[in-house]
């Protein structure tokens, strides 16, 4: 094994120590987040032959739809190790369920770390393949190491399973359009494999598809195109043909786009975090939801995206400034979702980023510079998608955490890299 091979392996053993400890031993007997809380549910529902169905005793909890691709993760975690929540719990509410981190499997926080772990290998690679084999040990090290990055694979939250998803399709079709001829559309079909499946974890990859395709379009990549296209509708449209048996509509992943789009885009927003940052937007979105009682999770939906497309006809001043605010905390990381952290959380979180934040624009610049088509491309376009996702909907940390704080690392690694000893 080479000197950058073994380097980058010794990295990622730490960076695996690293989150095994954070989810063990450290992050024990804390209070489950809601979204953790409905993971759980569904994926112990799926394990025991419920289908992707909360109980009815959950719905007037205000629970929302979720995507399969995580909920799948866990329940086969679930079954293949056998684990009491399938076992012996009966899943017909939460009260059967712990509400606490020590009540999440030890499987599943060792498969978070795992796939933590896969994600430092896709950091180093990708920025090996921009600044050479220093750069991709400085990324392997800094991807370890980096708080945000590592903690998050302590919760039972699909970013690190996205993340790994995405960042694997992004290598993919880089690799892809270094080759020619079949292996090209082989590479492009695994590519639309991995992101199909991505888009079924977090939906944040549809933004990403499109983008990805004009440029392949736009640089007459034709065969990849086909092979990425092919490999995303393979994997989809299953998917979207359940939904519409099940739910007799055209429903792409799960319907929660339209509470998402309205909590980023209504009168109360302020431009950062979600309803537990606003809890007078929360209290909102009880009274709303108490106007249509007798609406599904679906229908309800499309009462969301009615009322978040009219607040952004009626006040186009309004959410003009609230797009600017937008745009400054998806880079800045200090608004009100921050704060409900602890603080030693939140200034953790905070030195780390900005310690990182001027390395990256450095290497941004350099890589931007760079004459030619650039080696990082297709991760390019993901950090702008994901920068789409947050003016669309709103920032918060954890949908930075999975695409812009690994490409920032990428970024400063090159950087970093390129500096004279």
């Amino acid at each position: 094994m080479k000197a950058p091979a073994k380097f980058i392996a010794a990295a990622a053993l730490a960076g695996l120590l690293l989150r095994l400890a954070f989810a063990l031993w450290y992050w024990v007997d804390k209070p489950l987040m809601k979204d953790e809380q409905e993971y759980l549910l569904l994926a112990t529902r799926v394990a025991t032959g419920h289908g992707f169905t909360y109980p009815a005793s959950a719905t007037s909890d205000g629970f929302f739809e979720r995507p399969p691709g995580f909920v799948v993760l866990l329940a086969t975690t679930l079954v293949a190790t056998q684990d009491a929540l399938v076992t012996t719990a009966v899943p017909d509410n939460l009260d059967s369920l712990s509400r606490t981190s020590s009540g999440i499997p030890t499987a599943i926080k060792v498969v978070q770390c795992l796939i933590g772990t896969i994600v430092i290998l896709l950091v180093a690679a990708l920025a090996g393949r921009a600044g050479g084999p220093r750069a991709a040990k400085l990324g392997a090290l800094a991807a370890a190491v980096y708080p945000p990055i590592a903690w998050v694979s302590g919760y039972v939250l699909s970013e690190p399973l996205y993340s790994a998803l995405a960042l694997s399709t992004v290598w993919l079709l880089l690799r892809a359009g270094d080759d020619a001829g079949a292996s090209r559309l082989r590479l492009g079909g695994m590519a639309g494999l991995l992101a199909g499946a991505a888009l079924l974890t977090k939906e944040a990859m549809l933004f990403f598809l499109p983008l990805a395709a004009l440029w392949l379009v736009w640089h007459k990549q034709r065969r990849l195109l086909v092979g990425f296209a092919a490999g995303v509708a393979i994997i989809v449209l299953p998917w979207i043909a359940r939904n519409y048996v099940v739910h007799q509509q055209f429903i792409l992943t799960a319907a929660h786009g339209g509470v998402t789009l309205w909590t980023g885009n209504n009168p109360l927003a302020h431009g950062e975090g979600d309803l537990a940052a606003n809890p007078i937007m929360g209290q909102e979105r009880r009274a709303l939801e108490a106007l249509h009682p007798a609406l599904s999770n679906q229908e309800m939906d499309d009462v969301y995206y009615a009322a978040a497309l009219d607040f952004v006809r009626q006040h186009p001043g309004r959410w003009l400034i609230l797009e600017a605010r937008k745009l400054f905390y998806t880079f800045v990381p200090i608004g009100p979702s921050y704060t409900l952290h602890s603080n030693r959380y939140f200034v953790t979180s905070l030195v780390a980023y900005g310690l990182l934040a001027p390395f990256a624009v450095v290497g941004l610049w350099q890589l931007w510079r760079r004459p030619g088509p650039s080696p990082l491309w297709a991760l390019g376009i993901l950090a702008l998608s994901s920068v789409v996702v947050c003016l669309v909907f709103f920032p918060q940390e954890r949908f930075r955490i999975p695409v812009l704080d690994p490409s920032a690392i990428v970024a400063a690694a090159v950087a970093l890299s390129s500096w004279r000893r």
